[in-house]
């Protein structure tokens, strides 16, 4: 009686585990998403270090994808004890390939820079492995909480046009899964479960492509923004460029009015002024030497 207590309450702990997982990976999802449109802004338009949009693209994703790799396998680790305490030695090996799956996926993104071809095809397995886990009934049916995050990771990883197939793909298989309409030998929803269920995919997912495709569009906002101002401040930096000021003690003679030079020359203060700035000079005679010079005109 009280190995059957215990594996009941074990039971009742793994859906809110998976819970927290879900929303754990959600509220990282949204965070990294604005986080990297934070790097985007400060990046491009206030300076620092200079990144094109597509090394910024592939910082983002790597953050999320270790931030997974790091959240998941303590999750994963912490399933496969609880399914060997269960004598359930299948979901254990289960569990133990995904994080392999993960782990192999880290390095292959470190080591080799193949980050586009490891996401692909992690995904893939992922989406195999959690497949025959809601066809087989994986903890009683409680792994269809799991499913939430995949519509999300498809867009966020694959972006806006190959996560879309991704996620059309998956939501079609799993349409046959969960309904059943050739009675396939798989665990049996119920028919009312299932379709709540398959909407509410349906929405996640709708909303996942629609942040993909509001980040993309406001990323390349911030990045003709930022273009335009790049122009501007080369416009204005040869602006400057042109402009000559003259500044500090200029060394003058007192009797002829000659300037000294930084070479030690003396010149006339027409040619010191000539080139040391733009002006230019024309002659003329003031009222005064007008008199004293030329007294009879």
């Amino acid at each position: 009686m009280g190995l059957v207590m215990q594996r009941a309450a074990l039971l009742d702990f793994g859906p809110q585990a998976i819970n927290v997982f879900c929303f754990g990976v959600l509220y990282s999802t949204f965070y990294i998403m604005g986080h990297s449109l934070y790097l985007l802004m400060t990046n491009n338009l206030y300076g620092g270090a200079m990144l094109e949009i597509s090394a910024i693209e592939k910082l983002r994703k790597r953050h999320f994808a270790f931030l997974c790799v790091g959240f998941c396998l303590p999750v994963l680790i912490g399933f496969t004890i609880v399914d060997l305490f269960e004598g359930d030695g299948i979901e254990a090996l289960i569990n133990v390939f995904m994080a392999i799956v993960l782990v192999f996926g880290f390095i292959a993104i470190t080591r080799w820079e193949a980050d586009l071809l490891v996401y692909r095809l992690t995904l893939s397995m992922l989406s195999l492995i959690f497949i025959y886990n809601i066809g087989v009934g994986s903890g009683n049916g409680t792994a269809l909480y799991w499913l939430f995050v995949f519509p999300l990771v498809f867009v966020f990883f694959l972006g806006k046009k190959e996560g879309r197939l991704f996620a059309f793909i998956f939501f079609s298989v799993l349409c046959l899964v969960l309904i059943n309409p050739f009675s396939l030998n798989v665990y049996p929803y119920q028919l009312g479960v299932s379709l709540r269920f398959l909407v509410s995919l349906l929405l996640v997912s709708i909303i996942a492509y629609s942040l993909e495709v509001s980040r993309e569009k406001y990323g390349s906002l911030l990045l003709s923004e930022h273009n335009q101002l790049q122009v501007e401040k080369r416009y204005l930096e040869s602006a400057l460029g042109k402009i000559k000021t003259l500044h500090g003690l200029i060394p003058i003679c007192s009797h002829c009015k000659k300037i000294r030079d930084d070479k030690g020359s003396w010149q006339q203060v027409e040619a010191y002024v000539k080139d040391h700035s733009d002006a230019e000079f024309s002659h003329g005679i003031c009222p005064n030497c007008l008199d004293q010079f030329y007294p009879d005109e």
